[in-house]
């Protein structure tokens, strides 16, 4: 297989339902972005391994063996973003943030400024202390080749023991080898976190004015819209963890 570029962003994405849902509301925005900034894009839609211990965890532990699939393995430099990204129309060359021969990610902490939590993060699974930097395993640059081998070990030598998946040994493993590089936050923005605590718009009930109840009734939708659309102004990638489908009120700008 040839390569014409050097670098590529890299998801997977199991099940019909989750492809579709990618393709109506994410895959434009991230062949837009892939296009202009001269990168390929390699979407796989199967485990890597399917091994019984492969098929029974969470496919988000297929993201550290990546690099052994023959569409990834060749490149210098790959960013795996989770396919439930929103990739906003701003978002610079992610590449250009990290520097060569570590692995970028966002400090999860630095979002809320917590090192204690960072702490909890890992010595709740039971990992060694001492580390106050949560790594986001969302969206993450690393290079196949170099990186591939602690990605590796993470994946047969821990289990889905608590919440997160990977992302808690990932985080441990990857600081204790010293590899990680910090990036810009905005590169990893968690759709809730900036709802709940950055920019707290009503999140629970709806508001009521109380001057005129019937014409002046803000449903939540509405608020959440509002937030979402600064969200989506003021960082460059954007995350809705789990089962939130809140990128749906974004349908418009997603299509334009």
């Amino acid at each position: 297989m040839l390569f014409k570029k050097r670098e590529a962003i890299v998801t997977i994405i199991i099940g019909k339902n989750y492809q579709q849902n990618f393709k109506k509301y994410f895959y434009g925005k991230w062949k837009e972005y892939t296009d202009k900034h001269g990168m390929d894009l390699v979407v796989l839609t199967d485990y890597i391994d399917n091994s019984q211990r492969g098929l029974s965890r969470n496919p988000s532990w297929q993201k550290c063996i990546a690099h052994l699939d023959k569409r990834v393995r060749n490149y210098k430099r790959t960013a795996w973003i989770d396919s439930d990204v929103l990739i906003t129309s701003t978002a610079p060359n992610i590449f250009d943030y990290t520097p060569l021969g570590m692995v970028g990610a966002v400090d999860e902490t630095s979002i809320l400024g917590n090192r204690i939590v960072g702490e909890k993060f890992h010595e709740d699974y039971g990992l060694e202390p001492g580390y106050h930097h949560v790594f986001q395993g969302g969206v993450f640059v690393c290079e196949p080749n170099s990186h591939g081998e602690l990605f590796e070990y993470v994946y047969y030598n821990y289990e889905e023991k608590i919440a997160n998946y990977e992302m808690r040994p990932l985080s441990y493993y990857l600081q204790k080898n010293n590899v990680v590089a910090w990036i810009d936050q905005r590169f990893n923005m968690p759709w809730i976190t900036y709802y709940r605590y950055i920019k707290p718009y009503i999140s629970a009930r709806h508001v009521l004015i109380k001057n005129d109840l019937n014409k002046n009734e803000i449903s939540l939708n509405d608020s959440k819209l509002k937030c979402l659309e600064e969200a989506v102004r003021k960082n460059y990638f954007l995350h809705f963890v789990g089962k939130d489908q809140s990128y749906k009120l974004l349908n418009k700008q997603l299509h334009e």
